[in-house]
């Protein structure tokens, strides 16, 4: 597995880690990786957690909200469970 599979693995885990403890919370990718993330030592960038982002909503972990304005915001998935099967 390469370091960008390991980077995004961390990532997925860290976002959906946050959603389980922070049920209520929305952001867009850039402020869930400076205010979701901030402890994260995978290297993160801004394409990186995108492509985290896409792995969860395309995985029913989180939903991807687009709002009039064209701004993304990123929720726990609409079930109101972070992980299949809790």
């Amino acid at each position: 597995m390469d370091s960008d599979e390991v980077n995004l693995s961390k990532l997925c885990d860290a976002i959906v880690g946050y959603l389980k403890h922070h049920p209520d919370a929305a952001d867009t990718a850039h402020g869930i990786g400076n205010w979701w993330l901030p402890e994260q030592r995978c290297d993160a960038d801004a394409r990186l957690i995108g492509r985290a982002l896409d792995r969860l909503v395309e995985e029913g972990r989180v939903t991807r909200h687009a709002l009039v304005d064209g701004t993304v915001l990123y929720t726990r998935e609409a079930s109101g469970s972070a992980t299949p099967g809790e």
